[in-house]
């Protein structure tokens, strides 16, 4: 059992009003199986509601008539299980090979890309992945939006969302149906992205880190899928007021084992 907490806070530097944000910080039901979950807010939020995007990802939407410097949020939830992921009934998998805002298919990705081809299809994503993690320098997310993936290779440096872009970029244009997955990695502090393909042969997403260069497994707790990560950007919101924001995010999973260690 993997045990995650998550607190997220956001400071104002002046009163503000008709507060309202969209979390997908939530776990999903794909390949693991949620065994609790609650969270809270300070302060507490006028009214909220959980709702499904497109993708069939959840979305926490908060909202608050006044805050006054500062909003907090923490959750914690258990998940357990580890096991494939199917396509859904009757998913469009040529959608997931297109181009997107993140994962443009510029010429210089399109000539990576061939050298690729002529490998059989089922090697590539391995390959890929490698090519990746050997050609990239990983440097932390300073920026509210990542860089579309003609950048990343560009700057030969990027975030974890930066590795999964580029990943997605050259599967796609392999013919992968490749989609972009959010959520949370055991031993970090922030949340962390990472890709799935799918794995045609035995009709399900396959998980790959092109950060850490490996296969996902049970350390990996999804909270979102999409095209790239404006489909499943952790928080979004709006607000009135004459105020910037400053929002600091923390996150930590565990396993059972490690906290039954760390209570004795």
């Amino acid at each position: 059992m993997w045990h995650t907490r998550l607190q997220i806070e956001v400071q104002y530097g002046a009163p503000i009003g008709s507060s309202r944000r969209a979390l997908r910080v939530l776990p999903l039901e794909i390949g693991q199986t949620i065994a609790s979950e609650s969270w809270r807010a300070s302060p507490q939020p006028t009214r909220f509601f959980e709702k499904r995007d497109r993708f069939g990802n959840r979305v926490l939407e908060v909202f608050n008539r006044k805050i006054e410097r500062v909003w907090q949020f923490e959750l914690t939830f258990q998940t357990l299980s580890f096991a494939p992921v199917s396509a859904r009934e009757n998913e469009n998998l040529g959608a997931w090979k297109m181009p997107s805002r993140a994962v443009f298919f510029a010429p210089i990705l399109r000539d990576l890309a061939a050298d690729f081809r002529a490998m059989p299809s089922e090697n590539r994503p391995n390959a890929l992945c490698d090519f990746v993690f050997q050609n990239l320098e990983y440097t932390p997310q300073n920026s509210p939006a990542p860089a579309r993936a003609e950048e990343i290779w560009a700057r030969k440096r990027g975030s974890c969302a930066d590795f999964a872009h580029l990943f997605l970029a050259l599967c796609r244009l392999n013919g992968l149906p490749a989609r972009y997955v959010a959520g949370y990695l055991m031993g970090e502090g922030q949340m962390h992205a990472w890709a799935q393909v799918f794995d045609a042969k035995n009709q399900i997403w396959r998980g790959f880190d092109p950060t850490h260069n490996r296969a996902t497994d049970e350390r990996y707790v999804a909270v979102g899928v999409g095209r790239d990560f404006y489909d499943v950007a952790p928080h979004e919101g709006t607000f009135r007021g004459n105020s910037g924001a400053l929002l600091r995010l923390f996150c930590e999973t565990k396993s059972q084992e490690i906290m039954t260690r760390a209570k004795k």
